[in-house]
């Protein structure tokens, strides 16, 4: 009786270090892994006036247009998107900006290209003057 009492007893000591290690096991893994996400909002001015129209791009993806007193708001699913803005004649500071932390207050400044000067257009061949009549 004694015998079949310690066998039950060291299954049961057997037992309880297997269910603690595998216990331990789990707390040493690192929690799953939940995607960052990063919000940038600012506001675009072209000679400090607002500037509508302005296309927010994340990662060359358009994400969201600047309104009509040139707010802009977005949310990245990443740390590290770059960011670049948009609009057809205009060049921004900063562009190209990579995101690394949340940021409320970027100021985006717009700045004019200007337009290539069309090739101007030959001046046409002035006519040529008629010869004075010969006197009789």
């Amino acid at each position: 009786m004694k015998r079949a009492r310690a066998i039950k007893f060291l299954c049961l000591v057997l037992a309880l270090a297997a269910v603690a290690a595998a216990l331990t096991a789990c707390a040493n893994d690192p929690p799953p892994s939940v995607p960052a996400t990063l919000s940038l909002s600012g506001r675009i001015t072209l000679d400090g006036e607002p500037l509508p129209g302005v296309t927010v791009l994340a990662d060359g993806t358009p994400v969201a247009e600047s309104d009509r007193s040139g707010v802009f708001s977005i949310t990245l699913s990443r740390e590290g998107a770059v960011v670049a803005f948009a609009l057809e004649g205009y060049t921004f500071s900063p562009d190209g900006l990579t995101v690394t932390e949340t940021i409320n207050d970027l100021d985006v400044r717009a700045t004019r290209v200007p337009a290539d000067d069309p090739e101007p257009e030959p001046e046409p061949d002035p006519e040529p003057e008629p010869e004075p009549e010969p006197e009789p």
